[in-house]
């Protein structure tokens, strides 16, 4: 299929969805089910990898594991007689103890909160333009400095993170398909403000991509 949008109309709907997806990041943020999900994540551990190798060993189909007084202030209780997966946790005398975790599957009790729904048809496609955003907006800044004329000014992960999300959101709304939700934006730490202020980079990275996607003349 080859697509086509004329410059002076493709720039006016880029700004535009860019302009909306700076409200929905900001309205995102303020949202108190976002709030409840940032500090829901924040109680549980970062785990090693070693921990994680433990976990899969046993307990193959874990998705979300944390210590029982942890699903407690969740709300949730561990079932009768379910078997604790043992992790390792630092002891204060700089070795090391087995602790027991237990498996999301493995507690009942008040739901989690959930942000982000699984987008089964377009998540290739989203995944392929933000990967493409940081490519062409985040390359260079790879590179060696020695190499460059002009060195660019480093940017925070969640500024990059920011501007290659909101290129996927309007490559996918430009290309009529649904776009990604403002909550990894804002998970990420990023605004409205800071959409709106790398809208000209977040524009140009856009139309080389569906420049692309449209093919030759």
């Amino acid at each position: 299929m080859v697509l086509f949008f004329p410059t002076k109309e493709l720039r006016a709907r880029l700004r535009a969805s860019l302009e909306a997806l700076a409200t929905s990041v900001d309205r995102t943020r303020q949202d108190e089910g976002f709030r409840e999900f940032l500090r829901t994540a924040a109680r549980f551990w970062e785990y090693s990898p070693f921990n994680q190798f433990l976990i899969e060993l046993q307990r193959p189909r874990a998705v979300r594991v944390a210590g029982r007084r942890t699903w407690e202030s969740l709300k949730r209780r561990v079932k009768e007689g379910e078997l604790p997966i043992s992790i390792l946790a630092p002891s204060g005398g700089g070795g090391f103890i087995l602790v027991p975790v237990f498996d999301l599957s493995q507690t009942r009790g008040r739901k989690l909160p959930n942000i982000d729904p699984a987008m089964r048809g377009v998540a290739r496609v989203r995944v392929l333009a933000h990967e493409l955003g940081h490519e062409l907006l985040h390359q260079e800044a790879r590179q060696k400095p020695a190499t460059l004329k002009r060195p660019p000014k480093p940017r925070s992960p969640a500024v990059e993170e920011t501007e290659a999300d909101a290129t996927a959101f309007i490559v996918l709304s430009a290309l009529g398909l649904e776009a990604p939700s403002p909550s990894y934006i804002a998970w990420q730490g990023g605004t409205g403000a800071q959409v709106l202020l790398s809208m000209g980079r977040i524009q140009r990275a856009a139309r080389r991509i569906l420049a692309a996607a449209q093919g030759p003349a």
